[in-house]
């Protein structure tokens, strides 16, 4: 997506939660190594329900390796029918790894 101009200043708010979303998405990481989807290294934290009020819901997060968090965006209707869309995510237990 291109943009038309500069980006709006954050707010103090909006700084503040973004730094807690960086420290959450590093040990949620941490704790979830890898891909939900194809068990590859994880790299990335996809919100299921959006970033907005879901920021910071750890409830609402799937780790995903780059090409799989691409292909989520990519296919939201097949997204939205695994899951991964719209929804609290499935979230596999330790024994199905």
């Amino acid at each position: 997506m291109k943009r038309g101009g500069p980006l709006k200043p954050r707010s103090k708010k909006g700084a503040s939660n973004e730094g807690k979303f960086h420290r959450l998405k590093k040990r949620y990481l941490g704790k979830h190594p890898h891909c939900d989807m194809c068990l590859g290294p994880s790299v990335d934290i996809h919100h299921s329900l959006g970033r907005g009020a879901y920021l910071l819901d750890e409830a609402t997060f799937v780790a995903l390796c780059r090409p799989c968090h691409h292909k989520v965006h990519n296919n939201p209707a097949w997204a939205k029918q695994q899951g991964l869309i719209g929804e609290k995510p499935y979230k596999r237990s330790q024994e199905e790894f």
